[in-house]
């Protein structure tokens, strides 16, 4: 939905300023209360299972986000002078670079509190529920893929060192092309409603697959399969192979498997430290990223489902994931992708009372 606010030059309309800086923050009611829940739900659950090295970070944390975030608000409804004075009402189609500045402001100072969150409850997620389902998943793979583990399937194709090496680089880009889309639409003012259905996808997509998912599915991954079940056979020359070019040029992938293994064996909480395999967010928030450039043209639509491929295929020949892991992430966040339609343009539209002070 489009608002049009036709004022006069902000020097000579200090409320039509202070108007637009109300309307953006109106629109962002419901993303700053998904994030504000997600971040207490992270507290109270950290309270029970997280011990200091979660619960204390994430607290200061939390506390000094919320703080910032009330602040943010409380500015747009207190109409201070000085913020009619730099902050002009937008009276172009494509938007200034103050509203630019100014809606994505209120969308990124969200986000550190919300990584925060997701963070901690990854790193707590054995804690509330012990990685119990590697050796089903497993199982139902292998019977889902004709009776053969899907890595074996891959291998003709991706087991090749320079093969592998590319495959292991392509995945690495992952949080550069996701968390690319994700500043390109923290400051988009081309398409209001494809911005905050993205937005809220995105939270979305990481607390429903990335944590109650996770949590009720709680897995690790074929990489840790044999050290959690004592299965050795099925992943076992995988990971073999990987070492072995490891040896030889280093794998990131490997090197992130030790890193993971090291910190959950020590039975320290970090945050940005925590193991998660079923659903993979790997492939969630590409699809998600798929879904947006998906009007963008063909170059960036063929570009994406590329993408989208080598992501799914690199989860399991890097070890990463069980095949499902992807089939369910995918399907998950093509559900959340529409089931937001509808909310985004709800957050759009302004409410007279809140945004144009009638009483």
């Amino acid at each position: 939905m489009t608002v049009n606010i036709q004022t006069a030059p902000a020097e000579a309309s200090a409320t039509a300023a202070h108007d637009y800086v109300r309307l953006i923050a109106w629109r962002h009611r419901y993303l700053a209360a998904i994030v504000i829940a997600y971040g207490g739900a992270a507290l109270a659950t950290a309270s029970f299972h997280g011990d200091g090295k979660v619960g204390t970070p994430l607290g200061q944390f939390a506390s000094i986000s919320i703080v910032a975030i009330a602040c943010i608000y409380g500015l747009a409804w207190s109409r201070p002078a000085w913020l009619a004075r730099i902050l002009p009402p937008d009276e172009r189609e494509n938007g200034l670079p103050s509203q630019r500045v100014l809606q994505g402001l209120f969308a990124i100072v969200l986000l550190p509190l919300f990584f925060a969150s997701f963070s901690a409850f990854k790193t707590m997620i054995p804690a509330i529920n012990p990685f119990r389902w590697d050796g089903a998943f497993a199982a139902w793979d292998a019977t889902l893929h004709g009776g053969t583990d899907p890595w074996r399937l891959l291998q003709p194709v991706l087991g090749h060192p320079a093969v592998t090496i590319a495959v292991d680089w392509v995945y690495s880009l992952w949080f550069f092309v996701v968390f690319g889309a994700l500043l390109w639409q923290v400051f988009s003012v081309t398409n209001a409603e494809r911005r905050m259905r993205f937005l809220l996808s995105f939270v979305l997509t990481w607390i429903t697959i990335g944590t109650i998912a996770a949590i009720l599915l709680s897995s690790a991954g074929p990489v840790y399969l044999a050290l959690l079940t004592g299965e050795e056979a099925g992943y076992a020359d995988l990971l073999a192979y990987l070492h072995d070019i490891d040896r030889q040029y280093p794998i990131l992938a490997v090197q992130a498997h030790d890193l993971l293994w090291q910190t959950y064996r020590s039975g320290e909480m970090e945050l940005a430290h925590g193991i998660s395999a079923m659903p993979s967010m790997h492939v969630a928030a590409a699809v998600l990223a798929a879904l947006l450039a998906w009007r963008s043209g063909k170059v960036a639509r063929i570009g994406m489902i590329f993408f989208v491929i080598m992501i799914f295929l690199g989860s399991i020949h890097l070890a990463w994931h069980y095949a499902i892991d992807g089939y369910v992430a995918a399907a998950m966040a093509v559900m959340i992708w529409k089931a937001t339609a509808p909310l985004a343009r709800r957050a759009l539209a302004p409410d007279p009372a809140d945004i144009y002070g009638v009483d």
